[in-house]
């Protein structure tokens, strides 16, 4: 489980600096959101873009999108000092901070 924390939010890091660095706006798309609401997050997405979002698009990846979050965690026994450490992680990141904590969906 070690590992799977530490790639995850090595993963993250890159996406922070992309934050802090970039001169241009950051859409941030959360899977989660994608999952319950596949129509408003593909229009969001496309109006980030400045693209047309054609219902045949839509139509065709709703096809692909889950129809409900895996939360693997919950299939894991998490201990005490690797909730912490996911909880202090989050906190490392404002994309994940404002969005997530160790027991949100």
């Amino acid at each position: 489980m070690n590992t799977a924390i530490k790639s995850y939010f090595q993963k993250a890091q890159p996406v922070q600096k992309l934050h802090e660095m970039s001169k241009y706006p950051i859409l941030d798309v959360y899977s989660r959101d994608m999952i319950a609401k596949p129509r408003e997050t593909l229009q969001k997405l496309c109006n980030f873009l400045s693209v047309t979002c054609y219902d045949e698009f839509v139509d065709l990846a709703l096809k692909i999108v889950y129809s409900k979050p895996s939360k693997t965690r919950y299939s894991v026994k998490w201990t005490k000092e690797q909730k912490e450490r996911v909880t202090n992680e989050i906190g490392k990141y404002q994309f994940l901070k404002s969005q997530f904590s160790f027991d949100s969906d």
